[in-house]
């Protein structure tokens, strides 16, 4: 079964990811919510977070007009599919586990993130979307609803009976406000997450009302959950007991949570094993006793291993490799949905050339954006000029006024008038770093660039890095040139906070070069009304286009491949939660 991108699923995809805003953690959909939540008041203030992948949390403020209370959502008690209980799971991850720490530095680094989700629960996620769908319902987890009773007081209930995993430290005891509160005080607030925007701008504190009711108070009026349709963006639950400096780097200690896995062993260089939590709060999940994560660098070998059965599920499925299995063999399931990730190309803003607006624009103009699509992307992606291309508030290339089109248009001639004009009449050499970490279809966009960018006389080489260090450095700034980067936001909530404020935490480039003008009008976003607004990011728009602070990739359709007899498989291509995809699917026997 094949999921294309269909306009639907981008309509509501734009619409959700319009209320989407990321806080920041150590990152990667639609509208309609279910669980009994009253939306945020209107704001008049609003705002939007996102870092890194960081530690990139990323949270999208909510654009409602109306606050309204919404039906409980019964998600979990529904009608399960009669699935099959036993067997293993497995996918692959790329690397070791960099770290152990939930909420650590490298959080969101895909080996940790993609086998955390299997243990620690949000208060809330997207839906698991089976089948076809790729819309975002939001779900409860650890919270069964909430609701504001002030404008800037959210409150939670809490699911009553959520044991923690029954192993020490915590030993099957029951979860409450109080390990709610621990979170999001101690392990968020005190932490790099807490740097971000929301946690510098909005979050105040966390407060236990009773054993399952917390109450989230916030400095100004901001839609916390909506605008952070991904939970675990604000973070997985964890306990203190599970959180000292020495269970931290343990995860036999600080791997204890209330998700539908338990931590098992890690066998270096090998595979991550989890074992079914008996005692799982969705009645009746997960139905496979073992998911194993292997560790595969390699991108032909992870096919490889999808054929012969040593991985059963591929999770994150480039064009190519969705293609491939289509073609060689028809019976898997593959499904391929709209994602939020797209390749960056970030530049030293505070340090020549790329301090002149005229190198910048010329770096745009190298881009043959269409043609990226064509090749690396298999016909399978969409332009982004400054926000998600089908976000109602992103403004199209027909919408700038043609002086300010033209930067975002292919034109290698006029990059090469530019480059003259900036003092660059036969170019210059520069470097990129980059990692062939991120495998298919990356590695052939980011080639594909840097042949771009030769073509109008900027000769960049390749500065190849390991993963770890080629996130540390995006993160740290520690590049000397230009960097080939995940960017996660669409939304221009998320967007103005993460890469246009030079308050943001981790630093972008304009924290190295602030923009006292562009710092001005993220202000008037967060505190712009539904009638300012329009205005508003129609000039930050105009703004950011005229300077090119920005300049990214097409981005792409994320997939995922399951063998046969692998059934009930969930996948929304971004914000995608691991968890939901393993506590739902089960193996034909």
């Amino acid at each position: 079964m094949t999921r294309g991108w269909t306009l639907r699923a981008f309509t509501l995809l734009a619409l959700a990811i319009a209320s989407l805003a990321a806080l920041a953690a150590c990152t990667s959909e639609d509208p309609t919510a279910t669980p009994t939540a009253t939306s945020a008041p209107q704001m008049e203030a609003t705002e939007e977070p996102a870092m890194e992948e960081k530690d990139d949390s990323m949270m999208e403020e909510e654009k409602d007009d109306s606050a309204m209370e919404e039906e409980k959502d019964d998600s979990m008690m529904m009608e399960k599919p009669e699935g099959e209980y036993g067997g293993t799971l497995a996918y692959w991850i790329r690397s070791d586990p960099p770290g152990w720490d939930p909420w650590g530095r490298t959080r969101f680094w895909d080996p940790t993130r993609k086998i955390a989700e299997l243990v620690f629960n949000p208060l809330y996620s997207p839906a698991p979307q089976l089948g076809d769908s790729c819309e975002i319902d939001l779900d409860p987890e650890i919270a069964e609803s909430w609701e504001y009773v002030e404008p800037t007081i959210l409150e939670f209930k809490l699911r009553e009976g959520i044991q923690w995993h029954d192993k020490a430290p915590l030993n099957g005891r029951e979860l409450t406000a109080d390990d709610v509160v621990y979170t999001y005080n101690e392990r968020f607030a005190k932490g790099l997450a807490g740097q971000a925007y929301v946690g510098q701008v909005f979050f105040d504190r966390a407060e236990a009302v009773d054993d399952h009711t917390v109450r989230i108070h916030l400095k100004q009026p901001f839609d916390f959950v909506r605008g952070v349709t991904s939970g675990n963006r604000q973070g997985w639950i964890v306990a203190e007991e599970a959180s000292g400096e020495e269970a931290l780097t343990d995860p036999n200690l600080s791997w204890v949570g209330t998700g539908p896995f338990m931590f098992a062993e890690h066998e270096t260089g090998t595979k991550v094993v989890f074992e079914r939590n008996p005692n799982y709060f969705k009645e009746g999940l997960p139905y496979a006793d073992t998911v194993e994560a292997h560790i595969i660098p390699d991108a032909a070998t992870r096919i490889a291993s999808l054929r012969s059965g040593l991985i059963n599920v591929f999770p994150a499925a480039g064009p190519r490799v969705q293609e491939e299995i289509q073609r060689t063999n028809p019976d898997f399931f593959v499904k391929s949905c709209p994602s939020l990730f797209h390749l960056g190309i970030r530049m030293r803003l505070d340090k020549a050339p790329w301090n002149d607006v005229r190198v910048r624009r010329a770096v745009s103009m190298a881009l043959d954006r269409q043609a990226i699509i064509d090749t690396a992307l298999r016909g399978n992606g969409e332009i982004v000029l400054q926000g998600w291309p089908l976000d109602p508030e992103t403004l199209q290339l027909e919408d700038y006024p043609e002086e300010l089109a033209q930067y975002q248009q292919y034109n290698p001639d006029k990059a090469k008038e530019l480059l003259a004009e900036a003092g660059f009449p036969n170019g210059f050499s520069t470097t990129v770093v980059w990692t062939p970490a991120y495998g298919d279809p990356w590695q052939g966009v980011a080639e594909i660039m840097l042949t771009m960018l030769r073509a109008v006389g900027i000769d960049a080489q390749f500065n190849i890095q390991e993963y770890g260090p080629f996130l540390g450095m995006g993160s740290q700034q520690t590049w000397d040139d230009l960097y080939f980067g995940w960017n996660n936001s669409f939304d221009f909530n998320d967007l103005a906070s993460t890469y246009y404020w030079s308050g943001q935490r981790p630093a972008n480039g304009l924290t190295l070069a602030p923009d006292a003008t562009l710092d001005g009008l993220v202000a008037d976003l967060w505190a712009s009304t539904p009638e300012t607004r329009p205005g508003v990011l129609t000039q930050l728009q105009h703004y950011v286009a005229s300077a090119q602070y920005r300049i990214t990739s097409p981005v792409w359709g994320n997939g995922i491949v399951a063998r046969p007899e692998v059934k009930n498989v969930g996948w929304r291509g971004t914000n995608k939660m691991y968890h939901q995809i393993f506590e739902n699917a089960w193996l034909e026997q």
